[in-house]
């Protein structure tokens, strides 16, 4: 047994030991944030700790036992203890402070020095995006630089992978957040952090920043803030071999003026210009191509910043160049609209400028210029030493609006009125010598309409207006405008006489009744407003040399209600007869709302023809019938409810006093949801097909009570919602259970396309109609559904003994059918077989590309690399094959309803667990998962069908990124023919067996071929189909006087042979 001292000193040395190894375990870890935390989470550091020192103290008293100095050795354990306890709290705390220091990192790459941007902000690393590379190439670049020397050093410098590469090489990241977008970075930053960027929600995972970073040479990449310099290539003037492709951009920046870059020297060292080997000049908006430089040349920026990128391949010399830049001259021209500011606002400008800045505008137009800061020189002894002014017109020499303006008193708002100018001119002028309240000036100026013209404002019941000056043109540029107003029981109809307007840019005519506004460039007869005021707006341009109008109005006694409830009554007004009256009043709802009618007074004076009455019509017009009868004398008629959503009522009377007044109230129909258990059965949404109302939410639920059995939903009509990216105010949500459960959604609709058949996985469906909010012009739904027996694949394989494809990626396998496939409106001989998820009626053509021109079945279009897993069987023997041939018969029958077709020939083929290939990428990609899928093509003879499958769960390729679409669909040779799937070309392809296709299966499309005319050619061919199973057996020959007669015969053929030989001859 040891001594107390070697217990002490071992137990000690274990336990700081264990402490070291901890805590430099965890330092070495702490680069990755999931590493640490599942590694060393505090809790779990301390219950560890808890349970070592109950451990030690158990030791402790056994070792200590019976000894008299066991308190002093039990204090030097619980010291240890807490030692080591703290000791490892601060590793945990140290890692965590090293682990938050590192912003950025590459992930995903092969090598540590390639891969896709991510920075930790917040305790977590997201993504860095741009939704434009194209459109931010030095932006993106000068990022990609910055990266690179932040995690790698100064000797540092990174070239951008182009998008449709870097989703493939290093995937995309959609479980991460994106955290920076559209970065904006000088290149003198210490942090992306330091950069300037968004969080913009429109960029997407797949737009991800990848870079590559690599060593380049000293003097590529640099960010200057001078007035003046020189600018080299890395070397200049020695020649420098660049060992790897390499990106060099440079930012120039003169805060006080635009800038001037000069190139002295450009030498291509012998090489050509290619798109890596360039030199090129970027605009301050780091988009803009200011030159691609090949000699010496002068470019100038826009504003005070100017970008310079410079590609060079490896093992090249580049491009060497020389260049100088300065300020540029002071000149501006802006159109329209836009801010004008002193050089280097809102710097102090420098000294000795001439500066000029040319407003353009169109003619006809007001200019103006309101300025927001003005800072210029005092005026001393009646003298502007910095001054700005003003001319109203083309030159300088034009009438000065404004000016000498100096000091430091923010001038007011400038308009000019001379509208036959195109130009306003600012010129600004400072001297040698600047002062500290020298800031400078900031103005704004936009162009803007003269007032209108109010050429009238009537209240008369009918009269005639036409424009200024007619029969002759109005020439001028202000827009003329009509008022008409009448009685609040009136409403106004226009008519237009003559109507002659430019019809090009600035020439149209408003029409506003105070609830609708109505724009015309075209032709128009007449127009009938909904309210008693009507606003005719002309709006016109100078010199148009065209516009006029004439035009005559009436009014109506007639009112348009469109309110939820209100009240109406007959005119009380003392201009109003009412032995006379003949009006009109239109209640208008929204679709799916039906309108309740209740008199409250009804007094007509008495006659025996009732000659003084109201009735109503459910409908828009009087052609509708009547709801109730015609109402006359003093009794009050019944409650009316109508059946439409409009409603109109005529008022009309001959003699005596006549009044009425009533109130009215809308209501939806009901939903008429309930439980559906029959094996087929049909539902609509409420008020189909004249539209459903709003904020209604109805439930359908399909409950077979056959369980065996799936369920085939087909939608007959459909209109609900808008399409889009979000299904905007209502939507058709289809479950795969018998309640509303978020996880069994099928799918979600909207629009007014036709959904494709949906399939339940089991005996139950739910369909849930959600509208929340109004919509005018859609009808709702109508649908049907039945019970469908289960479906699948074909067999494949070898145990199918199918055979295989060759292994040549483009060729494709020709595979010769006796009896020919019917393939558009044409008998085709033979199909072919391409690796590439493609089935070809064209010799040769195996591109995996979907093309109205062409003739192709589309299964998976797709580079595949493992063509080895190709397989086809053709099925034409109905004694081997019946199982097939009968499993594809039942299948189109169950899709076309045309129960007599009966397939002859089944050609499948099925491409098992193949792999995306991606040829156009110099970099390998790995773990892009597999797919299995199949076409079925089939044919009784006259008609043909490919029946497409996707193995549901079997469809892995990981999404590559936009740029490496999958078509799917059928082609013909024509536009009008043309069948694409519905998720052709877009990332759900990827997924498509997650999605029903148009057979109601997951995964599964069927799509119509071909259909040719059946003559007596086809009679033999069914003839022969149906017979030849006897040419293989013994009772052929005993059993011929069985067989129906042949309808063909030699002297049928050879006569049929010769016709067509003459005919053709002639």
């Amino acid at each position: 047994m040891p001594t107390k001292d070697e217990w002490k000193s071992s137990r000690m040395e274990s336990g700081l030991v264990f402490v070291f190894r901890t805590h430099l375990t965890l330092l070495m870890s702490s680069a990755d944030s999931s590493n640490i935390l599942k590694a060393v989470p505090l809790s779990t550091m301390r219950t560890r700790t808890a349970q070592r020192q109950e451990k030690y103290s158990e030791t402790a008293y056994r070792a200590l036992e019976g000894k008299p100095d066991y308190h002093n050795a039990l204090s030097q354990v619980k010291l240890q203890i807490a030692t080591q306890s703290t000791l490892l709290e601060s590793a945990v705390i140290q890692a965590r402070l090293y682990h938050e220091t590192k912003t950025i990192r590459l992930a995903n790459g092969t090598t540590p020095h390639e891969g896709r941007i991510e920075v930790f902000t917040k305790g977590v690393w997201g993504l860095v995006t741009d939704s434009s590379y194209s459109n931010r190439p030095v932006y993106n670049a000068i990022a990609a630089g910055l990266a690179c020397r932040l995690l790698f050093g100064p000797d540092y410098g990174g070239s951008v992978v182009p998008k449709h590469e870097a989703s493939v090489r290093f995937g995309v990241a959609r479980g991460r957040a994106i955290l920076m977008s559209n970065i904006v970075c000088k290149g003198n930053e210490k942090s992306l952090f330091d950069c300037q960027w968004s969080t913009d929600t429109s960029t997407s995972h797949e737009d991800s920043l990848s870079v590559v970073c690599k060593t380049v040479p000293r003097g590529c990449n640099g960010y200057v803030e001078a007035a003046t310099g020189n600018l080299t290539s890395p070397g200049y003037p020695q020649s420098t071999v660049y060992s790897t492709d390499t990106d060099c951009v440079w930012k120039i920046v003169n805060k006080a003026a635009k800038i001037r870059l000069s190139f002295t020297k450009v030498d291509f060292n012998g090489s050509t210009l290619t798109s890596t080997n360039r030199l090129q000049v970027f605009d301050s908006d780091a988009y803009s191509s200011l030159a691609s430089v090949t000699s010496s040349t002068t470019v100038t920026a826009s504003s005070s910043e100017i970008n310079v990128w410079l590609k060079a391949p490896a093992g090249s010399k580049g491009i060497q160049f020389h260049a100088y830049w300065d300020a540029a001259p002071c000149i501006e021209s802006i159109s329209s609209s836009g801010y004008i500011r002193s050089p280097g606002y809102p710097q102090q400008y420098p000294t000795n400028l001439n500066c000029t800045y040319h407003l353009l505008k169109r003619k006809g137009l007001l200019a103006s210029l309101s300025f927001s800061n003005f800072a210029l020189s005092n005026m001393v002894q009646g003298v502007c030493g910095d001054y700005l002014q003003v001319f109203d017109g083309d030159t300088e020499l034009s009438p000065s609006i404004r000016g000498p303006m100096c000091s430091t008193t923010r001038p007011a708002d400038i308009t000019n009125f001379n509208v036959t100018s195109t130009k306003v001119i600012v010129k600004f002028t400072s001297d040698a010598v600047n002062t500290s309240v020298e800031k400078g000036f900031e103005a704004y100026f936009s162009t803007s309409e003269p007032n209108p013209i109010r050429a009238g404002n009537y209240t008369e019941d009918k009269g005639t207006f036409t424009t200024p000056g007619y029969p002759s043109a109005y020439n001028r540029e202000e827009d003329v405008i009509w008022t008409i107003t009448t009685k609040p029981y009136k409403t106004i109809t226009i008519t237009f006489h003559h109507l002659d307007l430019k019809l090009c840019c600035f020439d149209d005519i408003w029409i506003l009744d105070g609830r609708t506004s109505y724009y015309y460039r075209g032709s128009i007869r007449s127009i009938v407003s909904e309210t008693n005021v009507m606003q005719i707006r002309m709006e016109s341009s100078l010199d148009n040399r065209r516009n006029k109008i004439n035009a005559s109005w009436t009014t109506e006694c007639r009112q348009v209600f469109t309110a939820f409830s209100g009240s109406i009554m007959s005119p009380n007004d003392t201009t109003f007869d009412s032995a006379s009256a003949d009006c009109t009043y239109i209640i208008r709802q929204q679709p799916g709302y039906y309108i309740k009618l209740q008199f409250s007074t009804i007094n007509f004076e008495k006659d025996k023809s009732c000659g003084n009455y109201i009735e109503i019509h459910d409908g828009s017009t009087d052609l509708f019938p009547l709801l109730g009868e015609r109402y006359c004398g003093g009794t009050l008629p019944p409650t009316l409810n109508s059946t439409q959503n409009i409603l109109l009522l005529r008022f009309r009377t001959q003699s005596g006093k006549n009044s009425f007044s009533l109130t009215y109230s809308s209501h939806p129909k009901e939903c008429s949801s309930g439980l559906m258990k029959d094996s087929d059965g049909s539902f609509t949404s409420p008020g189909f097909p004249i539209g459903y109302p709003s904020n209604t939410y109805c439930v359908w639920t399909i409950n077979l009570d056959q369980k065996d059995l799936q369920i085939e939903l087909t939608f007959d009509d459909f209109s609900v919602g808008s399409q889009g990216t979000q299904c905007q105010n209502a939507f058709v949500r289809v479950y795969d259970a018998d309640t509303v459960d978020a996880s069994r959604v099928m799918t979600t609709l909207c629009g007014t396309t036709l959904p494709p058949k949906l399939r339940s996985t089991g005996h139950s469906m739910t369909v849930v109609l959600n509208v929340f909010g109004s919509l005018t012009n859609a009808n709702g739904f109508r649908a049907t559904y039945a019970g469908r027996r289960l479906n699948g694949l074909f067999p494949y394989g070898t145990a199918a003994r199918d055979r295989t494809l060759g292994s040549n990626t483009y060729e494709t396998m020709e595979v010769t059918i006796e009896d020919g496939f019917p393939f558009g409106d044409s008998l085709r001989e033979a199909v072919y077989i391409g690796t590439n998820g493609i089935i070809s009626f064209q010799k040769g053509s195996a591109w995996p590309r979907l093309d109205s021109s062409s003739l192709v079945v589309c299964a998976y279009c797709a580079y595949i690399s493992n063509i080895q897993g190709v397989y086809y069987h053709l099925y034409n023997d109905v004694s081997e094959n019946r199982g097939v041939l009968e499993k594809a018969s039942s299948e189109v029958q169950d899709f076309t309803g045309m129960f007599s077709f009966s397939a002859s020939t089944v050609l499948v083929v099925t491409w098992d667990r193949v792999q995306q290939s991606f040829p156009s990428l110099s970099a390998s990609a790995s773990d892009m998962g597999d797919a299995t899928f199949q076409v079925a093509l089939v044919t009784d003879g006259a008609a043909s069908y490919a029946i497409v499958q996707y193995r549901v769960g079997h469809m892995t390729w990981r999404y590559p990124g936009r740029w490496y679409t999958i078509e799917m669909g059928v082609a013909k040779g024509s536009v009008t023919a043309f069948q694409p799937n519905v998720y052709s070309g877009t990332e759900y392809a990827y997924d498509i067996d997650k999605y029903f296709g148009n057979t109601g299966y997951k995964g599964s499309w069927m799509y119509e071929l071909g259909q040719i005319p059946s003559d007596y050619r086809q009679v033999c061919r069914d003839w022969h189909s149906r017979n030849k199973v006897y040419e293989k057996r013994k009772e052929r020959e005993t059993g011929f006087a069985n067989l129906p007669k042949c309808p063909c015969s030699r002297r049928g053929f050879f006569r049929n042979i010769v016709n067509q030989w003459r005919f053709h001859r002639k």
